[in-house]
């Protein structure tokens, strides 16, 4: 059961990686027909893998702008000292 359910994550992750498209539309079948899961289960795991891809996109881009802001301000101040 592990086993499938690893080939089913890695399956899940590559064809949504190649179509972008969101993680419910084939984690939910996969969840409910590979692995047996009940719809209310599933239903639930997917709102939390959502959730937290959701947070973890939020915070990459909540820490790219001020680190990308303060290596901007760094480089416009070592040009002008020149």
């Amino acid at each position: 059961m592990v086993i499938i359910a690893i080939f089913a994550g890695a399956l899940t992750g590559i064809v949504l990686g190649l179509f972008g498209s969101g993680g419910s539309i084939i984690a939910m079948p996969a969840l409910m027909y590979l692995l047996n899961v009940e719809a209310k289960s599933a239903i639930a795991m997917s709102i939390g893998i959502v959730a937290a891809k959701s947070y973890s996109g939020f915070a990459g881009y909540f820490w790219a702008v001020p680190a990308a802001l303060l290596a901007h301000a760094l480089h416009t101040d070592s040009c002008r000292r020149r």
